[in-house]
């Protein structure tokens, strides 16, 4: 499972933001306030410059672009996505191979995003619609999926088959041990 994320993908994501931003700045002046210090033209230069480093591969350069300034609020969106996927290809070229799904979840654990693409206003993911809540609630009531309900979750999930087969098996050892360890007691 791997999204194709290319230069095209930014273009098309700055010209939705560029619209957008369009609108933001028809707004009533408090709602423009955090942003009234954003220096317009160049914020247009510092995405047209982490676009280059993205198609070059430089992508340590487009993380220190992000952290460089601050960003309006439309441009958030595109850039969480490009700060995302630079972290995603170092790991590509580290490990030679595309992060899955449960790689990625664990590099966006590990990453904080810049406060420069993120006002923390937006809400937060319900721990049911994670891929970890969706398998953990189906536990509750079936702790032994057939292989035909795995292969439904991990359609659900976007997690590979084997991650859903082996976290299946790993939560029966775990809640097992502990129900050994409380009866011992």
């Amino acid at each position: 499972f791997n999204i194709e994320f290319t230069v095209e993908t930014i273009e098309k994501g700055y010209k939705e933001a560029a619209a957008a931003s369009r609108e933001h700045h028809g707004l009533p002046n408090e709602a423009r306030d955090k942003y009234s210090g954003v220096d317009l033209q160049k914020q247009d230069e510092l995405l047209e410059e982490i676009k280059v480093s993205f198609a070059n591969g430089k992508y340590n350069t487009c993380l220190e672009l992000i952290e460089s300034a601050m960003f309006t609020r439309p441009y958030h969106t595109i850039l969480r996505a490009v700060f995302h996927e630079c972290h995603y290809l170092k790991y590509k070229n580290r490990e030679e191979d595309y992060p899955n799904a449960f790689q990625r979840l664990r590099i966006r654990k590990m990453m904080t995003i810049s406060h420069t693409i993120w006002d923390e206003e937006e809400v937060k993911r319900n721990k049911n619609q994670s891929p970890h809540g969706v398998l953990h609630n189906f536990f509750k009531t079936n702790p032994d999926p057939t292989k035909t309900e795995q292969l439904a979750l991990s359609s659900e999930t976007q997690l590979p088959y084997s991650i859903v087969a082996n976290w299946f098996a790993s939560k029966k050892l775990r809640s097992k041990a502990g129900l050994k360890a409380s009866n011992c007691v």
